[in-house]
């Protein structure tokens, strides 16, 4: 509800496409 649950809200997508690209190039 707050500002502070839209940036765990952001870093979540980062970090779920960070996974699937880090394995990719490794």
């Amino acid at each position: 509800s707050r500002t502070d649950d839209g940036h765990p809200s952001k870093f979540i997508k980062i970090q779920a496409k960070s996974p699937i690209r880090s394995p990719a190039p490794s």
